[in-house]
């Protein structure tokens, strides 16, 4: 297995063991490594549901090296100019907090989605009255 550690980035080969979309638009890839050292595996670990940049470049049989072009490129790559959000939106995170909420009951008797619905409204009301109770 190749294995390069630099600091706050791990390269390594891999294969991909499965893609599909998902709901929201995004893509799921699932991806395998060989066996790995444990100081591979533990920054790997700590990596776990973070944003991420990846490179992803097929096997070539005579160039088992991991090529210096590639890290680079990967140095040079800013994730901004592609316009992708690092942080959740303030709605995304309301709406995951509803959600965990929602578990934590018990997932009550419906759907989440209306759940969500009916939670948003209630807010909404408690908004308007808070309004109609500042003295203009």
């Amino acid at each position: 297995m190749s294995l390069r550690i630099d600091h706050d980035k791990i390269i390594f080969d891999c294969t991909i063991d499965g893609v599909r979309a998902l709901k929201d638009g995004t893509i799921s890839v699932n991806i395998h490594t060989q066996e790995m050292n444990a100081d591979g595996a533990g920054i790997l670990f700590a990596m776990n549901q973070k944003y991420l940049y990846a490179v992803l470049k097929p096997f070539v049989k005579d160039d088992s090296e991991i090529n210096p072009e590639d890290v680079e490129a990967l140095e040079e790559f800013k994730g901004d100019k592609y316009d992708i959000p690092k942080d959740k939106s303030p709605a995304k995170r309301l709406r995951d907090i509803v959600f965990i909420k929602w578990k934590k009951l018990g997932s009550p008797g419906q759907d989440f989605d209306l759940y969500y619905k009916q939670r948003i409204e209630k807010y909404i009301e408690h908004e308007k009255d808070l309004i109609n109770k500042i003295d203009l």
